[in-house]
């Protein structure tokens, strides 16, 4: 939910979840940050 809620894709969302649990860090703030790194990534190849 929390990843949906920082505005998550449906193909990222299961990503950005599994990366937050691993970390033990469950934020929205977190779930953005993934997403940004997430797009760069994509953009850069």
């Amino acid at each position: 939910m929390v990843a949906i809620a920082a505005g998550v894709e449906d193909e990222m969302n299961e990503k950005v979840a599994a990366q937050m649990a691993a970390e033990k860090v469950v934020r929205i703030d977190r779930a953005e940050e993934l997403v940004r790194a997430y797009t760069e990534t994509q953009r850069n190849r």
